[in-house]
């Protein structure tokens, strides 16, 4: 699903931060793609959330395990390059709603907790995503889903700099 959203995203959509302006009706058909990327990346936050969360009578044990196994899916959308999955499993498990159940995160095994740790450094907020970008760039010639949050928070900034020196990307 990510790859078919990512192949209909209209580069110039993700320009003039247009796709950010919810509150606009004269921009809700311009943007589709861009929204259609986005909605599909909140989507999979809240289902790992809600599986990890919503079901009360879950055990902590029973907790930890799902999120172990959500650890392991991402994993997996990185070996195939689904940057998109793999940055909303990991912003779901950093999530405030995760995080407050510290009895289950501290029964995950000790090596999943720690691929998580890596995975997260691919998104980290110091480096806007540097890791991300840097991995799809060297992902040229090969099947990927890049994680467009990252390219849309830079062109935001320049849009922002440009509108404040006379320019405009948009």
């Amino acid at each position: 699903m990510d790859s078919k959203l990512f192949q209909k995203v209209v580069s110039q959509h993700c320009l003039g931060s247009i796709w950010s302006r919810r509150d606009r009706d004269e921009n809700k058909e311009l943007v589709l793609s861009i929204r259609a990327t986005i909605t599909q990346f909140n989507a999979v936050c809240n289902c790992v959330v809600s599986t990890i969360v919503k079901n009360k009578d879950l055990k902590t044990h029973q907790r930890a395990r799902i999120m172990e196994r959500w650890i392991h899916i991402a994993h997996e959308c990185r070996a195939l390059k689904n940057f998109s999955a793999l940055g909303a499993v990991v912003s779901a498990l950093q999530s405030c709603a995760v995080f407050w159940l510290k009895s289950s995160r501290a029964r995950v095994p000790k090596k999943a907790v720690l691929l998580l740790e890596e995975l997260a450094h691919i998104f980290a907020d110091r480096n806007n995503s540097l890791a991300a970008k840097e991995l799809v760039a060297k992902g040229t010639g090969q099947v990927l889903v890049p994680y467009l949050g990252a390219f849309l928070t830079d062109l935001v900034m320049l849009d922002t700099a440009l509108r404040d020196c006379g320019g405009n990307l948009g």
